[in-house]
């Protein structure tokens, strides 16, 4: 937040405030999602990482940070695949 303007030591009030923003960001994407999953499945209990990218295709900033964090996923757990396989022989 310090980038934004504020002090380097951030306002107590602007962080409940980034706080709340968030949360109510988070619900309303995950209810969405989960709406989204209910109409793909109607049986299903768990949300696909397609549900949650669905409802970001309109961000486009959002949505490449999404993709790029995903694959970085994917990476690792390749990477550390092959660290668990050549110490395990």
């Amino acid at each position: 937040m310090y980038a934004f303007g504020d002090s380097k030591p951030p306002n107590p009030a602007s962080n409940e405030l980034l706080e709340e923003y968030l949360e109510e960001y988070m619900e309303v994407l995950l209810v969405k999602a989960y709406q989204r999953a209910i109409r793909r499945d109607p049986f299903t209990t768990k949300l696909l990482k397609e549900d949650l990218l669905y409802f970001l295709q309109d961000n486009n900033k959002t949505l490449a940070r999404s993709l790029h964090m995903l694959k970085k996923e994917k990476e690792f757990l390749s990477s550390n695949k092959a660290f668990k396989e050549l110490n395990n022989p």
